[in-house]
């Protein structure tokens, strides 16, 4: 689907990125090109006002803008899809291209007076609604832009968010940086203790060597003869 889709917006509507499945869901989540799509069937008559920035209040301005047209094609969108478009999140611009696709080739197939093709625009679509569904419509325009509009952060609070993981992220890398260091120190000094205990058994037992070849070089003495008292002499003789 994304190719089908890829192709058609390349070489059928040429927009002025080239698009690619990697690069969808970035590209459509400011609303710009959607905007640029739907100048290209003459459906966006405010598409100079969109803007091609990527802030939060720039997206929130296309988005704001499309909605009315994305109504008159009887496109599905609500705030939900909206934001998820804005977020890039995995397949919701294809989903919403794909729609957007469909309801594009079903109007410009039902748009034929007596032999003769209409030109696809806003007004020739206008035609298909009743003064209370356009009151209506415009109503709910009006409802959908105000939950977007709140339901939106504003780009410096972005900011200050992204500042803060940021911090968070260096303070984190920080914190397990001291942690393996207080980690290796400890290590180390159980390895210095290790390494000492070793050394003091191997004093210990060259020590023990050391005495025991010195008793071993030692010669045996002979037993001391204890003298003799005179009367014992005395009677011997």
């Amino acid at each position: 689907m994304t190719e089908i889709l890829c192709r058609w917006l390349n070489e059928d509507v040429r927009v002025a990125h080239k698009l690619s499945d990697a690069n969808l869901a970035e590209q459509f989540s400011g609303g710009y090109l959607f905007g640029e799509v739907l100048t290209k069937y003459g459906l966006q008559e405010d598409f100079p006002l969109f803007s091609k920035g990527r802030s939060s209040e720039a997206k929130l301005n296309n988005f704001m803008r499309l909605e009315p047209t994305f109504r008159l094609l009887e496109v599905p969108f609500n705030i939900n899809l909206a934001r998820d478009v804005m977020n890039e999140r995995p397949g919701a611009a294809m989903r919403l291209l794909y729609q957007l696709f469909v309801a594009l080739n079903r109007m410009k197939a039902s748009i034929y007076t007596t032999g003769r093709k209409q030109e696809l625009n806003g007004q020739s679509l206008e035609f298909t609604r009743s003064p209370g569904r356009m009151k209506l419509e415009r109503v709910e325009t009006s409802i959908f832009r105000e939950r977007l509009r709140q339901q939106t952060p504003r780009q410096v609070d972005l900011n200050f968010e992204e500042l803060v993981d940021k911090f968070k992220e260096r303070q984190r890398v920080y914190e397990e940086g001291v942690t393996r260091d207080r980690q290796r120190q400890a290590e180390k000094l159980r390895q210095d203790q290790r390494d000492n205990c070793q050394r003091a058994l191997e004093r210990a037992r060259e020590g023990r060597e050391k005495q025991n070849l010195m008793y071993s070089k030692l010669k045996p003495l002979s037993p001391t003869k204890t003298p003799q008292s005179k009367d014992q002499l005395l009677a011997r003789g």
